[in-house]
């Protein structure tokens, strides 16, 4: 239905006339999309703290961090899993202090079948927390909704007082068991149960009332009510502001700032579409789920079973990525090491070749890797050595590209724009987008011939930008 525009000033937006009916929360580790959607409490998971900390406005939390790891010592590996424990927290202690209400913070989801490594996971994030100032009643610890998530976060309310969201929620027998343990909040993912239902079905659009993932929360939002469960359900995962306006009235909703803003210049009238009311005369039936009831169950939902492995695995591999990013002091003692050896070389289709190499000219070297790790390489290790580094400012104007030529000696100390590229030799532009401070495209290896080439993107970041450098 269609609003006048004298209507529209007069009437709030429905992201204002939401958080009449729900607690709106905020799925992102961006403080400015906190600071300008003011929710009551914020998400955070793996995926979206890496998004974060490759973000310029950041780079401090993620060196004190490191600072940390190394402080405590140990293995490598102890240091690296210490600094992402410390980061998770900093970001949170950061976006604590933009909101009223908790925090999710989440336990490594490589733990997700591992009861007592995730108990004790979370138990340190709270003493991280509380060495921070902050006591454990304005956090929440995420947890996988497998079998052993489900009895860790049981373990974790009664024993320890910790408050636990429980996540990757897919199936009616994970909200069950999850209820029965008596957990302070569930998070079932609305957009991604509806993904599967495209990929896999023959209807791939759906009204906001009949969305597979509406329809999913809905029904455990009624089971709750009915049956006075204090659990608290969150619907996640969203992907359209028809979900979450067809889920008005749920206890919460965790929804990414995209869709935020999206909401805030909407101006249509919102009605509640769940109710305890509605759900006390709902026709569902009490269930009990043991260990054996709940993985039989469980296992019958196919959906359920295959979005559960797939969100462990991704959220997994973006843990192992923050890994990555936070071993830059390692990776440039291992470059330092590669340059005191001069190994020459040249990749030539991915490729060493050393009959091209030997063609090098000693002094061109050509670096590739992450923008934060090569500008600490020139800082730490090229001074004094007369590092050149030629960078080219580009933007776009009537179709045309304008080109900027900067050239700076001494440190390497470059500001990427919001379009950037650095130049080779040989006249030979490689240009990439920068975004969140990443520059994504690949070098061409082709181009490489009759340069030194040392590369270690490949043991910090899958992404990657340029740097030409003559030593």
């Amino acid at each position: 239905m269609s609003v006048s525009p004298v209507k529209r000033q007069k009437m709030e937006s429905a992201l204002e006339q939401l958080k009449h009916h729900t607690t709106v929360v905020a799925d992102t580790g961006d403080f400015n999309a906190i600071d300008e959607y003011k929710p009551l409490d914020a998400t955070t998971n793996p995926s979206l703290i890496l998004a974060a900390a490759q973000m310029p406005a950041y780079q401090k939390l993620v060196d004190e961090a490191v600072a940390y790891g190394k402080k405590l010592g140990g293995s490598e590996d102890e240091q690296i899993q210490n600094a992402c424990d410390k980061l998770f927290v900093l970001f949170g202690a950061e976006i604590l202090k933009r909101i009223p209400g908790r925090v999710s913070t989440e336990v490594d989801a490589r733990l997700s079948f591992d009861k007592e490594g995730m108990i004790q996971r979370a138990r340190r994030l709270i003493d991280l927390y509380k060495e921070a100032g902050i006591g454990k009643d304005r956090i929440l610890i995420k947890l996988s909704s497998t079998w052993e998530g489900i009895q860790a976060g049981k373990a974790l309310e009664a024993e320890y007082g910790i408050h636990c969201n429980m996540t990757l929620l897919f199936s009616f027998a994970q909200a069950v068991a999850c209820a029965e343990a008596g957990v302070t909040l569930i998070s079932p993912f609305v957009g991604r149960i509806l993904d599967w239902h495209v990929a896999n079905g023959d209807k791939k659009t759906y009204e906001p009332s009949e969305d597979p993932g509406v329809k999913s929360v809905t029904k455990i939002y009624n089971y709750y009510k009915k049956f006075g469960y204090k659990t608290i359900v969150m619907g996640a995962s969203f992907r359209n502001t028809g979900e979450i306006k067809a889920l008005t009235g749920c206890d919460y909703l965790t929804i990414s700032p995209k869709l935020l803003a999206e909401l805030s210049k909407e101006h249509v009238k919102l009605t509640p579409m769940l109710s305890v009311k509605d759900a006390q005369a709902c026709n569902l039936e009490k269930i009990h789920l043991d260990e054996k009831a709940f993985r039989w169950h469980h296992n019958e939902d196919q959906m359920a079973v295959e979005k559960l492995s797939d969100g462990i695995r991704k959220f997994a591999a973006d843990a192992i990525k923050l890994e990555r990013m936070l071993k830059v002091p390692a990776a440039l003692q291992m470059l330092k090491v590669c340059m005191l050896l001069q190994a020459a070389s040249s990749v030539e289709r991915g490729c060493l070749d050393r009959e091209k190499a030997g063609k090098a000219k000693p002094s061109q070297w050509l670096i590739t890797g992450p923008y934060r790790l090569l500008t600490k390489i020139g800082n730490r290790f090229l001074k004094g050595k007369n590092l050149k580094a030629v960078s080219h400012i580009s933007e776009l104007r009537h179709g045309k590209q304008h080109v900027q030529n900067q050239e700076q000696e001494g440190e390497s100390n470059l500001s990427p724009s919001s379009s950037t590229t650095f130049q080779l030799k040989y006249g030979k532009t490689f240009s990439t987008t920068a975004q969140r401070n990443l520059f994504r495209d690949r070098i061409d290896p082709i181009a490489c011939v009759g340069f030194h080439c040392v590369d270690v993107q490949q043991e910090i970041l899958e992404n990657s930008c340029k740097l030409c450098l003559s030593l």
